[in-house]
């Protein structure tokens, strides 16, 4: 389901996908992978969000990697409303 997702033309459906994904609790390797991918490539910040919503439920031992935050302040395209999910995401990758 995952590798369906981000293969859509980043649209409200694909973020509708993503939302309905996050309650799935992704846990393998593979799909949080592939989101990771997505999220320097997603061309709205609607799109970057629910791939946070997605990796902020999934099994935090395995996204929870430095190198994940760091690409995900370096890509994040900036939010009209202030903090968002990204940033909640990007502190808890960064907690010991």
């Amino acid at each position: 389901a995952t590798a369906s997702i981000t293969r859509m033309h980043g649209s409200e459906a694909q973020v509708r996908a993503l939302d309905t994904l996050a309650y799935q609790r992704v846990s393998d390797r593979e799909s949080l992978d592939e989101l990771a991918r997505l999220f320097p490539n997603a061309k709205s910040v609607n799109v970057q969000r629910a791939i946070a919503g997605v990796l902020i439920r999934a099994d935090y031992q395995a996204i929870a990697k430095p190198e994940l935050a760091q690409a995900l302040r370096r890509h994040r395209l900036k939010s009209p409303d202030g903090e968002d999910v990204i940033d909640v995401l990007i502190r808890r990758l960064q907690l010991p």
